[in-house]
């Protein structure tokens, strides 16, 4: 049962994120509630999820040209999301089809279309904030033809990492001072601006990631 969705629109060629909460299911695990608290922000970082669901998860393609074109990329950016977290991201060679707003637990589903003018992720979230699973839309055009710093390659290993930070629960990050810039800034680009690096998550961004990790089994403030 989808409670809510909201859209965040960004300027062209960085990213929009969705929110969408889901109610827990059979196979959704709740946190335990102790007497910590969850925190949802720091320097150069911000969560929208309350924490990520622990476990193994699996990332799968809407089609063929889009596990194609991603699925290296994705396979990075994989690496650096279990270093941080501790969960496991199974990069699959599996075509889901599916054009639902919250896939099948503890599953991403990446789509390259142009029935979205920029790139965009969901939160799909249980009762207790809990993300659960996503959904990833990349432009087709942008795929192709965006330069970033100079370089698709970067722009493509940027917005990846970008859009699969949202994807396990990661918000825009705030506005700071902060060096290097957090790849989840919402508001211009950030991250590292070298064609080797691009796909890396900043120290900001990790501490976020963290954080969605140690809030599992805490208590809820908002």
């Amino acid at each position: 049962m989808i409670r809510s969705a909201i859209t965040v629109g960004l300027a062209v060629g960085i990213a929009a994120a969705a929110v969408t909460t889901q109610a827990p299911t059979a196979t959704t695990p709740v946190a335990t509630a102790t007497t910590a608290t969850q925190v949802y922000s720091g320097k150069g970082w911000w969560l929208h999820s309350n924490y990520l669901d622990a476990g193994t998860w699996k990332i799968v393609w809407y089609d063929t040209a889009t596990r194609s074109a991603i699925k290296p990329y994705a396979k990075l950016t994989a690496a650096h999301l279990a270093s941080a977290t501790g969960n496991t991201f199974n990069v699959t060679d599996t075509i889901w089809k599916t054009s639902a707003t919250c896939p099948a637990y503890h599953t991403i589903v990446i789509r390259l279309t142009n029935t979205v003018d920029r790139d965009n992720a969901t939160f799909c979230v249980n009762s207790t904030g809990g993300q659960l699973s996503s959904r990833v839309l990349h432009n087709k055009d942008d795929w192709y033809s965006y330069e970033h710093q100079g370089s698709r390659e970067i722009y493509r290993r940027h917005v990846v990492s970008h859009e699969l930070g949202h994807a396990v629960g990661l918000g825009h990050s705030p506005k700071c001072t902060c060096s290097p810039s957090p790849l989840m800034r919402g508001d211009k680009w950030g991250g590292y601006w070298t064609t080797s690096g691009a796909d890396n998550y900043t120290p900001y961004d990790i501490n976020g990631l963290k954080a969605l990790v140690s809030n599992r089994g805490k208590v809820a403030t908002r």
